[in-house]
């Protein structure tokens, strides 16, 4: 993952787990960690290349749109707000992408959800 950005909505136990080992990868990995809380978790304290943002009000994907597009996608959210989350982004991509018209293509997007298909 030489160079690239991940964003991962979440700040629960796995998104941050995932932040963790991520930014063992080394300097050429960021990582953006998106949360309810107004303060960072201070688990992400001393972790190389990893920030957090709010909320702050907004939803995720209004956060998402207004920060550079990330390489990866990882939405680390409780499975009954992963399809509305999900349906979200999509919507917002769609909208972004039809304005920018030089817009690169949405990146992966993931999910850690067990209880739903990768679908």
């Amino acid at each position: 993952m030489s160079g690239s950005v991940v964003a991962i909505v979440g700040a629960g136990r796995i998104g941050l787990s995932l932040a963790a080992d991520l930014s063992q990868a080394g300097p050429s990995v960021s990582v953006s960690v998106v949360g309810r809380s107004t303060q960072a978790p201070p688990f992400l304290d001393g972790l190389r290349g990893v920030t957090y943002q709010t909320l702050g009000g907004a939803t995720a994907t209004e956060l998402l749109c207004s920060m550079p597009l990330p390489e990866v996608l990882v939405f680390a959210v409780p499975d009954d707000s992963l399809a509305a989350v999900a349906r979200e982004w999509v919507e917002a991509m769609s909208t972004t992408r039809r304005r920018r018209r030089k817009a690169r293509h949405p990146e992966p997007a993931l999910h850690t959800s067990g209880l739903h298909a990768a679908e």
